[in-house]
């Protein structure tokens, strides 16, 4: 980029801060993220940690 006269230097940064800008404000989240926030957003079944069968399911086919 040093390459560049002094006036094309300053538009490629000022088009770098706005890609940049463009991005974080797309990708950024948009309320911080807190300890327990998705309590109550699903159910997990009582016997979640339940030794499962031996035998395969319909989907798994031998």
């Amino acid at each position: 980029m040093s390459a560049l006269p002094e006036n094309l230097q300053e538009q490629v940064s000022d088009y770098a801060d706005f890609l940049t800008g463009k991005y974080l404000a797309k990708y950024s989240p948009k309320k911080p993220l807190k300890f327990g926030m998705m309590k109550g957003t699903f159910v997990m079944a009582d016997d979640f940690d339940a030794p499962l069968d031996d035998t395969p399911g319909p989907s798994f086919r031998l």
